[in-house]
């Protein structure tokens, strides 16, 4: 008899029934929801990092910094939501479950704000300054940039904690790191988004603490050195100078930029590679081999691993007691934990380190090591630690790879065992460039709208060079850069360095050749956010789900793609205080001009909008007409730009501001009367401006500060710690 029977039934004995309790209704609602979307339950746990990553990027979309109380009564309130889901039904449990770990996500990104926190300088402005060198490395354009702590500057009481300054004709081996150094320079800082919407780099800056940036005005003089803050200090101070004399070691051994090349790949300093062997990486797709992230952390662990297991198989004593496969997990461990601290232990290698000592540990424990478990365990991590690398490409694109491979070869584990099985040599090998290739392409698909997304290009022949150049990395250089490591202590690298040398010069040829092929790199523009979000959530349910899981992925990822191609980006650009505008004409966007500081800020929209040319170029093409204290831009629907960029006179801004009329006065504080979108002082001080004009009758305007809101790095948070 149906449990849930209207009122007016009544039973055997002709009392009324009454209805079950809403506990057991929502349970049965719940079960049956589970039957209709035939949800694999014993893959719950692979969504535990999804929630939680969902709770973090809901903190960093927050128009408002959350106060603490808020955060402490957001996870009372998931707490009671699953005390309350416990008796109503399997799904409901895990809704509030997903509510919970979306919860602590919020919480852990709050918290890690709030414990980073440090000065940052209030006003732009030439200081004379004070700092240990804690390192160098190199910009877009190639100029050499030195990393700065214990900072004094003069007139300053609250300095900022870190500083990084560009260092004009400063080569990157020319000091040492631990030395302390005195130097003029114009400090600004960080600068916010170019655009609304746009990477803002502020948010970056204070979860590293840097406080400022700026450019070195003056020689450098050395102060000495500087005593180290208790052991920590000492010892990270000592891993900086051992590896700063590798780095060296290395580059006085091998020509530059195979050098430059290894010294990346072994302790992280990729300041001195060359601009050009550089681009050719990146138009090639080989860039990633310069980060020391998952790739080189397997390598390195995984030879370990090989190596102890093979000598370890040569005692059977030991084999008979102890598990040679433990003992050189434990070898492996302890070799990723050295290469973590020679690299300099940046934040893709501590991500790298921990996704490696997962699958390590679970050897330990006789679990499977590579499985989708094992990742989602280690994404969980990484995001409880630094909750603000979910923002960042290098989290989003190795964990998109990682996931992708194990998804895929998981599915296909069985069959390929059966294939080597009884192969001869000539099968094998075929099987293992077929793995190669399938890697290569798996990787490459998984990443591709992650690299297209934040850096606006996508390599046309990556798939062929990762093909050629990834067997040199893993059975040609790396091993001999083991080799040469393990020989250094008796003075005998040299030959082992010399074969890396060839090895790496493989490389780069590899690079130099595909960059070379026609429209080797092509431009795209930046996806739209819920387009992008959409793409996210298509590749999470291709490899987290089967069966109709795994169709609704493709389809929400191919609506994301049909959403970015059918984007248009803003049909108006105005920088910050009006002194760049940039409007959509017949050839793309065109600029007002182009030189100076202004074309950091024109790069960045032209490379959003998917536009190669450079601003010279864009500041010479039709569509945006300049002149002495003026500007036009005729624009689409019938709208028109209308620039007065010097003060004018009252009547001339009523006489402009029309219907379809954008009008742009950064220096009349009076807005005229009419039906003109006015854009005035109050508007262009408050950062960069973004006009998109939806129709014929209605434009939208967006300004940066409304869009960044108030956080702890945009500076104006409206929120007290205390709270």
């Amino acid at each position: 008899m149906d449990a849930t029977l209207k009122s007016g039934r009544t039973g055997a004995e002709g009392e009324p029934l009454r209805a079950a309790p809403l506990w057991r209704r929502t349970a049965a609602i719940s079960s049956r929801l589970a039957a209709i979307l035939i949800f694999d339950w014993r893959r719950a746990p692979l969504w535990a990092p999804v929630a939680f990553g969902a709770g973090v990027a809901a903190y960093f979309s927050a128009p408002v910094e959350p106060r603490v109380i808020d955060v402490v009564w957001l996870i009372a309130g998931a707490i009671a939501l699953l005390l309350a889901a416990r008796r109503a039904g399997a799904v409901a449990l895990l809704a509030a479950t997903a509510v919970l770990l979306a919860s602590l996500g919020f919480a852990a990104g709050a918290i890690r704000a709030r414990l980073v926190a440090a000065p940052v300088l209030a006003e732009a402005g030439d200081y004379q300054v004070a700092g240990r060198l804690l390192g160098a490395s190199r910009s877009g354009n190639g100029a050499t940039r030195l990393l700065f702590d214990r900072i004094a500057i003069d007139g300053l009481t609250d300095a900022p904690m870190r500083i990084r300054v560009t260092a004009p004709g400063v080569l990157a081996d020319q000091f040492r790191p631990g030395d302390r150094f005195s130097f003029s320079a114009f400090l600004a800082p960080p600068a916010g988004p170019t655009e609304p919407g746009g990477y803002d780099f502020r948010r970056r800056a204070w979860f590293d603490g840097l406080g400022a940036v700026g450019r070195i005005e003056g020689p450098l003089a050395m102060l000495g050195s500087t005593s180290p803050d208790g052991a920590l200090d000492r010892a990270a101070m000592w891993l900086s100078g051992v590896r700063a004399d590798i780095a060296a070691g290395l580059r006085a051994h091998m020509p530059e930029a195979e050098g430059a090349f290894a010294a990346a790949i072994l302790v992280g300093d990729r300041a001195a590679i060359p601009p050009r062997a550089l681009d050719d990486l990146r138009a090639s797709n080989l860039a990633h081999l310069l980060a020391i992230s998952g790739l080189h952390m397997a390598l390195v662990t995984g030879l370990i691993f090989a190596a102890a297991r093979a000598l370890v198989a040569l005692a059977p004593p030991v084999v008979l007691r102890i598990s040679g496969k433990k003992i050189a997990a434990v070898a492996a461990l302890a070799a990723g934990l050295g290469y973590l601290a020679l690299s300099g232990a940046s934040v893709a290698t501590q991500r790298a380190f921990i996704m490696v000592a997962v699958a390590l540990v679970a050897v330990l424990l006789d679990r499977p090591a590579v499985t989708l478990r094992a990742l989602a365990l280690a994404a969980l991590i990484v995001l409880s630690l630094r909750p603000e690398s979910l923002v960042e490409p290098g989290f989003q694109m190795s964990f998109a790879a990682t996931a992708a491979l194990v998804a895929v070869y998981g599915d296909a584990r069985d069959r390929w065992r059966e294939a080597r099985r009884g192969a001869g040599p000539l099968v094998r090998i075929g099987l293992y460039l077929g793995a190669l290739v399938l890697t290569s392409l798996v990787a490459g698909l998984a990443t591709a709208p992650f690299a297209a997304h934040h850096f606006n290009r996508i390599s046309s022949y990556g798939l062929i060079a990762n093909v050629a150049a990834a067997p040199v990395m893993g059975l040609w250089v790396m091993p001999s850069a083991m080799l040469a490591g393990a020989l250094a202590p008796f003075g005998l690298e040299g030959w082992a360095l010399d074969v890396m040398a060839r090895g790496v010069a493989t490389i780069l040829a590899v690079a130099h050749w595909v960059a070379g092929l026609p429209d080797a790199t092509r431009s795209v523009a930046e996806a739209p956010s819920f387009a992008f979000a959409l793409l996210v959530a298509g590749g999470l349910l291709l490899c987290l789900c089967r069966r109709w899981g795994k169709a609704a992925g493709a389809a929400l990822a191919l609506l994301g793609i049909a959403l970015w191609w059918a984007d248009n980006r803003p049909d108006v650009l105005i920088a910050e205080r009006g002194r760049q505008i940039g409007a959509m004409g017949p050839e793309g966007r065109a600029l007002s001009f182009a030189g100076g500081r202004s074309d950091f800020t024109a790069s960045t929209w032209l490379r959003r909008d998917g536009d190669a040319a450079r601003p010279k170029e864009a500041a010479e093409r039709p569509g945006l007409s300049v002149g002495k204290g003026w500007a036009h831009a005729d624009l689409a629907h019938g709208w028109r730009l209308e620039g007065e960029l010097q003060r004018a006179e009252q009547s001339r801004l009523e006489a402009l501001c029309q219907e379809q009329v954008i009008l742009l006065a950064p220096r009349n504080w009076r807005p005229p009367a009419g039906p003109c979108l006015y854009i005035g002082p109050r508007e262009v001080n408050s950062g960069p401006i973004a006009v998109e004009i939806v129709d014929r009758k209605a434009a939208r305007l967006t300004i940066v500060a409304e869009r960044a809101g108030r956080r702890l790095w945009t500076g104006n948070p409206a929120v007290s710690n205390s709270q």
